[in-house]
């Protein structure tokens, strides 16, 4: 392999490693700050004191259980009642969201079938 290509591979890889980092980084820090005391996980969401921790002081895992308990407080129920709610309109959401997309991209891919003009591959990589 010439030198040109590993400084490519290893560009590459550094790109794809950035973004994933990107794309992770959220995900760990709502898990972080789901398992703080209230008075740093506010801190740290308005930006006081030590925001950017890579894992909490004193993890609370007691959060994860006050949190189900609360959960659909405000019917009177519990964590079950709040759940169903929860599932329902979840489940109606991405019905209505899978339906409208299957029904937009079949009228989409049948125009770019069927539909002629001049330069239709710049289309078709312009919606892709």
């Amino acid at each position: 392999m010439s030198l040109e290509r590993i400084l490519k591979s290893i560009a590459v890889l550094a790109a794809l490693l950035g973004r994933s980092a990107l794309t992770i980084f959220p995900l760990w820090w709502m898990l972080v700050v789901s398992r703080e005391t209230p008075a740093n996980a506010g801190a740290a969401m308005v930006g006081g004191g030590d925001v950017i921790k890579l894992w909490p002081s004193s993890p609370q895992w007691a959060n994860y259980a006050k949190a189900g308990e609360e959960m659909g407080s405000r019917r009177g129920g519990g964590f079950g009642e709040g759940f169903k709610d929860a599932l329902a309109n979840s489940t109606v959401i991405t019905v209505l969201v899978c339906v409208g997309t299957i029904l937009s991209s079949s009228l989409v891919g049948f125009a770019f079938a069927r539909v002629r003009v001049r330069g239709p591959q710049g289309l078709f990589l312009l919606k892709l």
